[in-house]
């Protein structure tokens, strides 16, 4: 689990309660959870609708690198074109498949 919470920057909050993490610490943890079990795909509906656009960079930033170094297919629900074209894949200017 400690190589868990390294990869999603929470190594340092592992005795923390959820009252004590700010909204984007929460979604890690989230995260986390998800990626415990080594899944083939992560499903991420909303993953940045109710944080600050910092916060929401950074997260998506994180799904980027655990599909990158963990091989998960990552299925991203939202609403936001912004966060659809920061993180899906292009190939040769188009959306990978």
């Amino acid at each position: 689990m400690a190589e868990i919470l390294t990869l999603v920057g929470l190594a340092d909050k592992a005795n923390r309660f959820p009252v004590q993490l700010s909204g984007g610490q929460k979604q890690r943890v989230g995260i986390a959870r998800a990626i415990a079990n080594h899944p083939d795909v992560l499903l991420c509906d909303e993953p940045t609708s109710a944080l600050d656009l910092e916060t929401s960079a950074t997260i998506l930033a994180l799904l980027r690198q655990i599909n990158a170094q963990l091989g998960i297919t990552i299925v991203l629900i939202t609403h936001e074109m912004n966060v659809i074209k920061s993180i899906c894949d292009r190939r040769g200017g188009d959306v990978g498949r």
